[in-house]
């Protein structure tokens, strides 16, 4: 169930018992802990937003690697080959250096999405 459904799911919960007397914790103490509900959900929802734009980041890093990769070895047609051969190095670290990072975070948004 999404974070979203979860939370007017409590709102609709805490509607319902406002109009409900008896015995047990009040209508006070009640609303309180929906209310701690919601926000814990928020702050779920708020760290899934947060790890889904590190990946976009991280993709976007990426994708500039890949294009500087790209760039380098297309020296090869007009260059040294011993003058560009230190650029593609260069290049391929930064592509695999970004890979990583992105893994990393879409790690962090698999985690963050299991929370909830």
């Amino acid at each position: 169930m999404s974070v979203l459904m979860r939370i007017a799911g409590l709102f609709l919960l805490a509607f319902a018992l406002s109009g409900c007397s008896g015995s047990g914790p009040s209508k006070d103490e009640q609303i309180a802990e929906l209310q701690a509900q919601v926000n814990d959900l928020q702050q779920q929802l708020q760290n899934s937003r947060d790890a889904a734009d590190e990946v976009q980041s991280e993709a976007e890093t990426l994708e500039t690697a890949s294009s500087d990769l790209d760039s380098a070895v297309g020296e090869f047609s007009s260059e040294d080959w011993q003058d560009v051969v230190p650029a593609v190095e260069s290049a391929a670290s930064e592509v695999q250096s970004a890979k990583s990072e992105l893994s990393t975070s879409v790690s962090n948004l698999n985690d963050a999405l299991e929370e909830q």
